[in-house]
């Protein structure tokens, strides 16, 4: 007497299927790999009088995914000031700050302009701001930009979890981010990306 023996079918593409990641898991990315992004367009046109210590101009928030990854940063800030017009704007000091945070990163230690308050964390100093007069409309219409790049190696982030980046600035007498001198109707548009990079 033949006995016959039946196996479930077996479909190997399947199979293979089944061990493919419909997204690739965090940990299993290579070294290197950037696994989140965010970012902030600043498009606010505040104008700010004289500050003595560093003022959030605008930042975002990032929940690390892994905790041993690096941050990459990018930021670009769009700003005027009130002398932009004049021939010698001095008395116009302004300072550029990156902070995660509470903590500044990204400080140019070799910068030591001061007005007589602690900026030493800047990474952009400047006495007197680049100005003319002698031009039509004397560059009233129009804005300056700094930008920065850094790689930050976090060893952890703070009790809730999550990273704040921010640009603060600190100015001896205006700061306009977003807009010229003129007013609001000209202008540029300010931001900040942070790349979340698996070590």
């Amino acid at each position: 007497m033949t006995t016959r023996i039946t196996k479930p079918a077996f479909n190997f593409r399947e199979k293979l299927t089944e061990l493919d990641y419909a997204k690739i898991p965090y940990e299993k990315m290579p070294s290197g790999s950037v696994i989140q992004v965010k970012q902030n367009y600043h498009t606010g046109n505040q104008s700010y009088g004289a500050t003595n210590s560093a003022v959030e101009l605008f930042g975002i928030n990032i929940f690390p995914k892994l905790s041993t990854s690096s941050f990459l940063i990018t930021a670009h800030v769009s700003y005027s000031h009130d002398y932009i017009g004049q021939d010698n704007p001095d008395s116009r000091d302004i300072f550029l700050f990156l902070r995660r945070n509470t903590t500044y990163i990204g400080q140019n230690t070799n910068l030591t302009r001061s007005f007589g308050y602690t900026n030493n964390e800047a990474w952009y100093k400047t006495d007197v701001p680049f100005s003319s007069d002698s031009v039509t409309h004397t560059w009233q219409y129009d804005t300056l930009a700094q930008d920065i790049q850094l790689l930050d190696r976090v060893d952890s982030p703070d009790g809730t979890g999550h990273l704040r980046y921010n640009v603060s600035m600190m100015c001896q007498n205006s700061f306009r981010v977003n807009r010229c001198n003129q007013g609001t109707t000209n202008g540029g548009t300010s931001w900040i990306t942070v790349q979340e990079i698996k070590a």
